[in-house]
């Protein structure tokens, strides 16, 4: 009976994928992408995406496309449901003029900028991406369980996959801490771990204590046995290196804006592909009941075509 179940639940969301795909043009693509996100977030994509890294929603009205060509972030692509943008390019403003830096020339530099990047794609209203040069969030996806990749496991009839394993070159800063941020400063520009490392003992088998009176015959000096808690403690005190200085976050706010013209389909490639991508997922795993029934209102409201 639950295989039944199973089965005919799949076959219903595969006849609502086949009418999706039919009337690919008849819907609005950024909406129909951005209500399957949450739904479909363990999908394995990263290796199926061409120049570009997973996107991330800015509010609820924006869809963000890093690009990354060569393991180096290039640009931004952004979403909206009135149109596409690209930016690849950073203004900053200053009372001698405007200088324009390509985002592919943001160096990784000591003092470790955090820059919040401000786009204007139409009106007034702005959005600002958050980039620090090469940071990296200490809980990384090549940590921890391992992933299953584009394998399915079965588990008591049904298909499970957990979230893929990535090194991505672009994560946000936006929600770490200054905390979070101090401590993986200080960790890039000493080249080493954060974690502290146990002074090594020196190994001290005497000490010499010099004793003189105010008056009378001088009292040479007397050698014995330093104890161990004394030995320890001096090898400690030499080994040990002075406490760095808190590293501090340089925020600088710039404007985006575009030096490389693309034309329309290089504009929307990235948005279509990721649809696609997450549609075929959903063909391809089991889903649980829950999850099922979003999707299936998504594809029947958001993603019917017109």
């Amino acid at each position: 009976m639950i295989l039944k179940t199973k089965a005919l639940r799949s076959l219903k969301l595969f006849a609502l994928l086949i009418s999706f795909r039919v009337g690919a043009e008849g819907f609005n693509t950024f909406d129909c992408l951005r209500d399957m996100m949450p739904l479909t977030a363990h999908g394995i994509y990263q290796k199926l995406r061409k120049n570009v890294e997973k996107p991330f929603m800015v509010g609820t009205k924006y869809i963000v496309f890093p690009e990354v060509i060569s393991r180096k972030l290039s640009g931004f692509y952004v979403y909206d449901s009135a149109g596409a943008y690209f930016y690849d390019t950073i203004e900053t403003r200053t009372e001698e003029g405007t200088t324009a830096l390509p985002i592919a020339g943001l160096e990784l530099k000591p003092e470790r900028p955090l820059y919040q990047m401000v786009a204007q794609p139409a009106g007034l209203e702005t959005v600002t991406i958050y980039y620090m040069p090469g940071y990296n969030a200490f809980e990384s996806n090549t940590n921890g369980p391992v992933a299953l990749g584009t394998a399915i496991l079965p588990v008591i009839g049904a298909l499970i996959s957990r979230p893929e394993q990535y090194d991505y070159v672009y994560e946000s800063p936006k929600d770490a801490t200054d905390n979070r941020l101090h401590e993986w400063m200080a960790k890039e520009n000493a080249g080493r771990s954060i974690a502290s490392v146990g002074a090594k003992p020196i190994p001290v088998d005497t000490a010499t204590i010099h004793a003189v009176k105010p008056r009378g015959p001088t009292i040479h000096a007397v050698r014995r046995p330093a104890s161990v808690t004394q030995s320890q403690t001096q090898a400690q005190a030499q080994a040990a290196p002075a406490p760095a200085p808190v590293p501090k976050i340089e925020r600088k706010m710039v404007s985006l804006v575009t030096r490389r013209k693309l034309d329309d389909k290089a504009m929307w490639q990235p948005l279509k592909d990721e649809l696609r991508l997450r549609r075929e997922w959903t063909k391809s795993h089991n889903i649980d009941n829950r999850t099922f029934k979003s999707l299936s209102r998504i594809l029947e409201t958001t993603c019917k075509a017109g």
